[in-house]
């Protein structure tokens, strides 16, 4: 597993859902000295920059190839973990998929998990279909596309990060 010491941390986890537009958390997001300490974005950079902003100080994704979802100065200035390329063992894979009684576990479930392993004192996500305080219906990226992958069982994924993590 990719090693790095978030304790105490205050951690901001960003997913590419369609729960991200109209937000207008640019300044929240890219402040430094604010709410979160640390931003992990995952698989993509969906969204207006001034409902998303534009800090990362870690990327994860499932393969390196997949950074050039991305604009190039937000690489520049973080780290990048590739999921199946060194960032966790198939038997971590395993573990978390038998922790939340899944199958596979998406990129945001492993983000969060992630972090609070590295020993976050908070994980927060937006970006994850969550808002109103209720999921929807479907995962829906904010170009309007529907994400209809079958491999994941997002209403699983959904009562784990409810009793894990802060959604917003």
């Amino acid at each position: 597993m990719f090693n790095l010491d978030l304790s105490g941390k205050r951690v901001l986890v960003i997913g590419s859902g369609a729960d991200l537009n109209g937000r207008k958390m640019a300044a929240e997001v890219d402040n430094p000295d604010g709410k979160w300490d640390f931003v992990i974005r995952c698989n993509r950079y969906f969204g207006d920059p001034e409902d998303v902003g534009s800090r990362m100080d870690l990327l994860m994704v499932r393969y390196f190839a997949w950074r050039r979802n991305f604009p190039e100065d937000m690489l520049e200035k973080s780290r990048c973990m590739a999921i199946y390329e060194g960032g966790f063992t198939h038997e971590e894979l395993v573990s978390i998929a038998e922790e939340c009684n899944i199958r596979k576990a998406s990129c945001g479930l492993l983000a969060c998990w992630w972090a609070l392993q590295m020993g976050a004192e908070s994980v927060t996500v937006i970006g994850f279909g969550y808002g109103d305080g209720k999921w929807a219906e479907f995962k829906v990226y904010p170009d309007g596309t529907k994400d209809n992958n079958p491999m994941y069982d997002w209403d699983k994924e959904h009562e784990w990060m409810e009793s894990h993590v802060q959604l917003i």
